[in-house]
């Protein structure tokens, strides 16, 4: 499902080019005009193949709302534009589908000219809590604006609506738009200056930690620099580190299990495997004897649907069957021929799965490596019998928040955090097409299967898994390194133990 960086990559072209004179440059692209009859053809390639290809198109909004929305975009292309002015008629279309695993991503050409080392970026990192942009690492040259501090606007324009336009560009699960504020943190630089400002100069008025509002002046910097400074004043950061992640406290009788991905992993050349690690860490925590455990999943996406269903197995009284159905659109796709899927691989893809077909769609019956998935699960030779806290946020999605969503309907656990970024009743992900639009170039990153999660309707579509408890970090917790909701766990475990 959501596998690690793909939506960085995909959703907004984070791929750095490293060349400062390219075709692009030398040709002047970002100024191409595209004309109108150009922009339909892309158009109308783009709204097709979501809708020849893409089961959960209608999931969320209905067959009407959706057509409502294209067609009123559809009426903003009346004249030449460059794929700068286009891009957000298709991305602002995209988010609306609800799907976090559906993206658009500007021209290869684009990132060539609009992506480098030369240009100058919004220098500051943010955390983007409850609709407002908090300073969480100063890379700035302005030594002086505090961690911390609320951004009040940039460049005159307020930050509230900076981060509403910006979300409405942003792919999301369902209604809910968690996933793609915690996804805008990362990439806040390089949308703002693709979507909102061009300008390498910024005016801030900022709130300070003690109340007070500050105006600031800053330039921009490449990410060199923005990286030289980040080292310097916070330390290098590693890029990996393990998936799983166990601690046992036999003092108050609780194992705390993280599993920030369900995926494979790789640390210093060395390669360790999701289900072997598991089921050690499982057996130490059932030697262990321990009456609690802090089970903290997603910090991370999502990952491979069978790692969660072999942790949701250690739970499990009687057999289960994790989905009701993985959904295809259609078995024949037209739009493949926009992707980079040649005809080679597509042939094996339709020879090597079967289907069933329905009134109006298409069960996928078998496919290699999806056995499992699709079929019932039996309970783990051992099983964790005492109770289980599960914390989630708005960055569990997809395969991860599946197995949040499977832990709340069978009652397995008290579930503690934010609402996840994945939708309670499954995603739509895998067997993706990148579909390259002939004209301007523009990328849709296209998913075909849709995974119904079996789980009660007792839930509102469109929404994730709304904790039993809620309880969200603030700034001063992500600046604190305090993680408020394993706290709260643990003030509950001490609770019933009086």
């Amino acid at each position: 499902m959501l596998t690690p960086l793909k939506l960085l990559s995909y959703l907004f072209c984070l791929i750095i080019f490293h060349t400062t004179h390219t075709y692009a440059q030398e040709h002047g692209y970002l100024d191409k005009k595209f004309t109108t009859q150009q922009l339909l053809e892309d158009f109308t390639i783009f709204r097709q193949s979501l809708e020849e290809s893409h089961p959960g198109l209608y999931w969320f909004n209905t067959k009407a709302e959706m057509d409502r929305c294209f067609d009123q975009h559809l009426t903003a292309i009346n004249h030449p534009m460059t794929e700068r002015e286009f891009f957000p008629i298709l991305s602002e279309l995209t988010a609306q589908v609800g799907c976090l695993h559906t993206t658009i991503a500007p021209s290869e050409l684009t990132g060539e000219v609009y992506f480098t080392d030369s240009l100058r970026y919004f220098p500051l990192d943010l955390k983007i809590l409850d609709g407002k942009g908090y300073v969480y690492r100063n890379v700035s040259e302005v030594e002086s604006i505090p961690p911390g501090a609320e951004i009040v606007s940039i460049n005159e324009t307020p930050m509230d609506s900076i981060i509403t336009h910006l979300l409405t560009h942003t792919s999301s699960d369902g209604h809910q738009k968690g996933w793609a504020a915690y996804f805008l943190q990362s990439v806040f630089h390089v949308r703002y200056k693709y979507l909102i400002d061009d300008s390498d100069q910024f005016r801030l008025v900022v709130k300070e930690p003690n109340g007070s509002l500050a105006d600031y002046q800053m330039v921009g910097l490449s990410y060199p620099q923005r990286d030289s400074i980040r080292d310097e004043r916070y330390g290098a950061t590693a890029n990996e580190e393990p998936w799983i992640q166990l601690r046992i406290d036999k003092a108050v009788s609780t194992a705390t299990l993280r599993i920030p991905r369900f995926a494979n992993w790789e640390i210093d050349g060395k390669k360790y495997k999701f289900k072997q690690v598991l089921a050690r860490s499982m057996s130490e925590i059932l030697e262990a004897e321990v009456d609690n455990l802090i089970l903290d999943v997603g910090d991370r996406g999502g990952g491979n649907e069978d790692y969660g269903l072999s942790l949701l197995s250690y739970f499990l009284s009687e057999p289960f069957a994790g989905y009701k159905g993985i959904e295809f659109k259609n078995k024949k796709l037209d739009s493949r021929k926009y992707s980079e899927v040649g005809w080679l691989r597509y042939k094996l893809f339709r020879t090597m799965t079967k289907f069933e077909e329905t009134d109006s769609t298409y069960l996928l019956k078998r496919a290699a490596g999806y056995k499992r998935v699709l079929s019932t699960i039996r309970p783990a030779p051992e099983q964790f019998t005492g109770k289980v806290f599960l914390l989630v946020g708005r960055s569990t999605a997809s395969a991860t928040s599946d197995f949040a969503a499977w832990m709340r309907s069978l009652d397995l656990a008290t579930i503690i955090g934010e609402e996840t970024g994945g939708n309670y009743y499954g995603n739509t992900s895998n067997w993706e097409f990148n579909i390259t639009l002939p004209n301007t170039k523009i990328r849709l990153l296209l998913p075909l299967a849709r995974y119904l999660t079996n789980v009660k309707p007792d839930i509102p579509l469109g929404r994730g898994v709304i904790p039993d408890h809620l309880i969200s970090p603030t700034i001063e917790d992500f600046l604190q390194d305090r993680d408020p909701q394993h706290d709260y766990a643990m003030r509950l475990i001490e609770q019933e133990a009086q």
